[in-house]
């Protein structure tokens, strides 16, 4: 019964941060509509307004769909992934600025997986490392291989001098809408990842510091000869 009342208070919860992030480009929407029949208005007026609508029509799209990846297992692509390409690949879609780049790319084995996932994984990691830096610091992004019960794994570490978590939001920062305010974004990108891990039947943890930042570690198995 306490297993259950949990899980019903996480989905009313989840609910509850669905609705008030659908509601805010909604509300930005139906007001500046509301304020455009007031009055005439002029080319210039009416193109602003237009991509107003677009950029918020859009992101209530993306909210929806990042929603429906959570509870949703997306059909893979699988392929063999060298993960250092991967991550380069996913440093030149999103180049981290204002920080110093540190790579430390071991001599890895490949993985099966769906790359353009595990790209995300990697883009959202960044990311959020880069923006946990406001001041600038270092990223280090870290890969090794290693031997587990007889299997051969894959290591991925990304670290950040940022601001870190605090240790009450340590054990929250997976649940979907949850946010630590110092990342831009809307609090999903952590559970997303986290649900592509897991698809790829890996793990992530993290460790992390207040004041000195954070270690994202991910684990993953490697291809099967």
């Amino acid at each position: 019964m306490l297993a259950r009342s949990e899980k019903l208070a996480s989905l009313a919860n989840l609910i509850r941060e669905y609705n008030h992030e659908i509601k805010t480009p909604l509300a930005i929407i139906r007001g500046e509509t509301e304020r455009l029949r007031k009055e005439p208005r002029d080319k210039a007026y009416l193109e602003w307004f237009t991509s107003l609508v677009l950029k918020h029509v859009d992101r209530a799209d993306d909210i929806v769909e990042s929603t429906l990846r959570l509870s949703r297992q997306k059909e893979h692509t699988e392929v063999d992934v060298n993960i250092n390409e991967a991550i380069e690949e996913a440093l030149k879609l999103y180049p981290p600025s204002g920080v110093s780049l540190v790579k430390e790319f071991g001599s890895i084995p490949i993985v099966r997986g769906d790359l353009s996932d595990l790209q995300s994984v990697f883009i959202n990691l960044i990311k959020n490392a880069v923006e946990a830096m406001p001041d600038g610091g270092t990223l280090k992004i870290k890969t090794f291989a290693a031997k587990e019960n007889d299997e051969n794994l894959v290591y991925i570490e990304i670290c950040d001098t940022g601001v870190g978590i605090p240790k009450e939001n340590m054990e929250k920062i997976f649940e979907p809408f949850f946010s630590t305010h110092v990342t831009k974004g809307r609090g999903l990108g952590l559970s997303i990842i986290f649900r592509i891990i897991r698809e790829h039947l890996g793990s992530i943890e993290v460790q992390s510091e207040t004041g000195k930042g954070s270690t994202f570690k991910i684990k993953l198995r490697a291809k099967k000869d």
